[in-house]
Formats: structure tokens, sequence, C-alpha cells
């Protein structure tokens, strides 16, 4: 057998490896990794690192925190502390990743394809008298008429935003974002149609001010739209985990028996304190250990279509008789179609009708198709089955989100159908995003930088 020289090798790997040797002279390919992400950025894809409080208090962006080296709020310095105890000076402890939304606009329409996509809206909707997108709702055409010019043009866009109601408040908090909304309304370009909240709203009351800012703002119909996907998770938790008893999901307790009590109503479900135990009556929606095994032995055998929902068997525990590990899309389609077949047999008859009617509210609000004639009955629907469901359960089963389901019609009237609003895009969206981290120590590095390799 041969042997290559090393000297040979080595001029090998010089060779595939240099541009000059391989490439012809006058090419206009860059000479290393740093120079193609210059290129890249002129096609929009650029980002703003802007530092960080600790604690996420505000940015230091702006004449006065700009030059600031610590939180006028919880007073942290601004650099980050070594092991050692001493400050890194010019070493932001925190550092947030923005991408700018009007580069990306400008980038959305150079391309020929895209631009025709970003004014379907406009040109190619069908036109039936129902409602199968945002701009047959009566917020979309709400901002066409208050600003003719503006409507009238196709490549005018209006915008959701998404907030999950943590840290995504940053940008609102400090009027970063509505800078670039205005500059958009400026141009005549972009306005924003209404806000998707994760937390149901409640979290976003002391950030919604700063928004009033917007010439167009105070106009809108629906200035909060509630995420249908989190109301259906917290919907179908709380009759899943009460049905099955599940401890710490369970809304019946001694203390909402207790409640009862004071409340002077249903003495027949009040607790009997004996000697050694405190007795709880059975109430209607009460199973007995064999009709829990018979509504977990329907999930554990139910078999969906590929890619409908996830192993419905891998959630369900026959030995402890409860439910874990399912996922916002496991709730929302046990909410819709799964549930209601498995409790046919094992309720009473008032109580199986009151979760069913439950269930078809539910599969009715989140068509893809909304018939507005009938949204009257569907609105009339969940506030008869809302009073059915208080002459059943415990009042601690009605917490914030049970009584926000009376106003998913509304929305669904004014802002257009469900499915442009929910997270559950956002949400598969993190999951991509997360894959890309690679350098578990600064993981918005790795996100913002494969997040651009994608889009290329």
């Amino acid at each position: 057998m041969l042997k290559t020289p090393r000297k040979s090798l080595v001029l090998v790997h010089t060779a595939l490896n240099s541009k000059s040797l391989i490439l012809p002279k006058e090419n206009l390919l860059p000479s290393n990794m740093y120079e193609a992400k210059k290129t890249l950025t002129d096609l929009g894809l650029e980002y703003i690192k802007f530092h960080t409080y600790l604690n996420d208090c505000v940015l230091y962006r702006g004449p006065v925190l700009e030059s600031s080296f610590e939180c006028p709020k919880c007073h942290l310095s601004r650099w980050k502390v070594g092991k050692d105890g001493q400050v890194r000076v010019n070493m932001s402890a925190k550092v947030m990743w923005y991408f700018p939304i009007i580069p990306r606009f400008k980038r959305m329409f150079k391309s020929s394809s895209t631009a025709e996509l970003m004014s379907w809206d406009a040109n190619n909707r069908s036109k039936d008298g129902k409602m199968c997108h945002a701009s047959d709702s009566p917020s979309w055409r709400n901002i066409d008429c208050r600003w003719p010019e503006f409507g009238s043009e196709a490549r005018n866009k209006r915008l959701g935003l998404a907030d999950d109601g943590g840290k995504g408040q940053l940008l609102m908090e400090n009027k970063n974002l509505v800078v670039h909304l205005n500059h958009l309304a400026e141009r005549n370009l972009g306005s924003v149609l209404g806000r998707g909240s994760q937390k149901g709203g409640v979290s976003m009351e002391k950030t919604i001010s700063f928004f009033f800012e917007l010439e167009y703002w105070k106009f809108h119909h629906v200035r909060l739209c509630l995420d249908v996907m989190h109301v259906e998770k917290n919907v179908c938790d709380n009759i899943i985990g009460t049905l099955l008893h599940m401890k710490f999901k369970s809304k019946d307790s001694l203390a909402s028996r207790l409640d009862l009590v004071d409340m002077g109503i249903r003495p027949d479900l009040a607790p009997e304190v004996g000697e050694k135990r405190t007795y709880l009556p059975p109430a209607p929606y009460t199973l007995s250990r064999k009709e829990k095994q018979t509504i977990l032995a329907s999930l554990y055998c139910m078999k969906l279509p590929y890619g409908h929902a996830s192993n419905i068997r891998n959630c369900v525990s026959m030995i402890n008789m409860k439910l874990y590990g399912l996922k916002s899309h496991d709730f929302h389609i046990l909410l819709q179609q799964l549930l209601r077949d498995c409790i046919r047999s094992v309720l009473p008859k008032n109580v199986r009708v009151s979760i069913i009617r439950l269930c078809f509210f539910f599969n009715s609000l989140c068509n893809k198709v909304v018939d507005v004639s009938k949204l009257n009955k569907l609105q009339a629907d969940v506030i008869l089955t809302l009073c059915e469901l208080e002459k059943i359960f415990p009042p601690a089963f009605f917490d914030v989100i049970i009584h926000l389901m009376v106003h998913l019609v509304r929305e669904l009237r004014l802002c257009g159908p469900v499915f442009y609003r929910w997270m559950f895009p956002f949400e598969r969206f993190n999951k991509i995003l997360k894959s890309y981290v690679r350098n578990r120590l600064y993981p918005e590095d790795s996100i913002a930088e494969g997040y651009l390799k994608k889009s290329q």
C-alpha cells in the first residue's frame, strides 16, 4: 500500500479551502463569514442588541438610560459580575435581541411571489357574506372607513401583536414598539388591528395605555383579544381535574365545600366532620373508581389520525387514575372531540348534557368559516350553559378564565375567525426556535443566529 507524503496532503487541503485556488479570480464570493453576514444585512436580515436590566425592568435605551450604569428601580449593576465578585465593565448582564419590523416589510415586498401573498386579502379572498378571514370583520372595515386612503392601498398591512403576558411586555413598557408603529403609520404602511394575549389579558392592563399614543388605537372595537387556546386549556383542565378528582387540580375540595356553607346553598353537600376525618358527601359530578376507569380506558383505547394530536395513551395513568403531560393542543382535541364520547355513560344526564354543550360551544367557536347569523344563538347557548354549570359545580370551579367565555362570541363577531388570533402557531414556532440552541450558555444568541440562517 502506497503512502501519500504528508506534504502533499497539506497542499491538497490548502487548495480545497482556498477561495483563490478553486474560484475564478474576479469572483464576488465573500472571503469569510463576517463579510457574508454583512451582505445578508442588506436583505433585511438584521437585529439590534439592547442591554437590559437583570430583572427585565427597562431597557438601556434613550437619552437618559443609555449612559446609566445601574437600574433606577432595583439598583442592580448594568454589567456582569464574575464569580470573584468583580464587575466586568462593558459586559452587559443581559441582552435583548430585537428584530426591527420595517426592514422585514421591505424584504417581503422585494420578492414578487411574497408581495402577491401580502395583498391576498384585498385581491383574492372570496366575498360570500361569511367571515373566513380577519379582513371580513368589522374591526378591519372600521380602519378602512376611518382612513380611506390607508384602506384603498392593498399593500398597507394590519398587524396583530401576540404577548405572553410576561417578559414580552418589555418592549411595550419602554414604548420601543410604539415608536416603530408610529413610524409605520407615518409612512402609510401598517397599523395594529389588535393584540392577542396568552394569559387571558389580566397582566396586560398596566401596559395597554402606551398604545393610546397611536392615532388609531382609541377607535378599535376590541383592543385586547383573549387567547382561545389558553381559555380552552384552563376550562378542560378544570373539568378533567374535578371529574377525576386529581390532586392540586380538582375544584372540589374541603375549602370549596365550606364556601357552600358560608353562602348558605346546597346543604346536602356540606362537609361532615367526624372524630378522625372529614367526610365530603358525593356531588352529582363525583365518580366512583370504576367510572373513572371507564373514562380513562376510553381515552387509552382512542386511535387518532397521525399528526392530529399526540398519543393520548401515553398521558393516561390507569394506576393513579389521572391524566398527565397533556399539551395545549391535547386539551383542544380533548375538549372538542374526545371528552363528550368518554362521559356519555358515567355521569347523570344534567351533568353530561351541560359538559357536552360546552364542548359543542368551543367546536362552533373555532370554525374556519363563521356564519354571522348564527352568532346570537351561540352567545345565548354559552350563557345558558354557564348557568347550568353553576348549578352543578362548586363556586371554586368558576375562576376568571371560566367567566371569560362569555366574551369570546363578541370577539369572534368583531375580529373574525379564532384561528387567526390564538397562540397555537406561535407556540409551535417557539419550539422551532428552541431547536436552534447550540450553546446553552447563550441561548438567545443561538436562536437569533439560527433564525437568520433559516431565513436566508
